[in-house]
């Protein structure tokens, strides 16, 4: 698989062998991720810079489980889009014996797709 890749504002479609505008193609990835689950799934935004102070957006899906985060990659990697799994751990305090509770948090990285704002997709 060729990893997703925009081009003024433009992404290159598999599905349909032409490039497409990239909201339709995030709304297409969203309309895919929520057609078997029975949760509703949103499209999320990661905030990005370089070392010389260039910022731009990554998009990613969020997801509950790991279970989630499994299928729903699986379908988009099926399907011809470019995913992959992501774990974010965290430090949530101490519970009520001292011990650390560590929050993790599971997502579908939508790998390649760097841009210069957010779109917002209405699910």
């Amino acid at each position: 698989m060729s990893e997703n890749k925009v081009i003024d504002g433009l992404i290159y479609s598999k599905e349909l062998e032409q490039y497409v505008d990239i909201k339709e193609w995030l709304q297409h990835i969203m309309s895919l991720a929520n057609s078997t689950q029975e949760w509703n799934f949103d499209l999320k935004w990661t905030s990005c810079s370089d070392s010389e102070g260039n910022r731009h957006y990554e998009p990613y899906i969020k997801v509950y489980t790991s279970q989630q985060a499994r299928e729903i990659t699986q379908l988009l990697n099926d399907e011809g889009f470019e995913a992959a799994i992501d774990l974010y751990e965290d430090e949530d305090g101490d519970d009520d014996y001292g011990r650390t509770i560590i929050r993790k948090i599971w997502s579908v990285r939508l790998l390649g797709i760097k841009l210069n704002e957010v779109i917002n997709i209405k699910n």
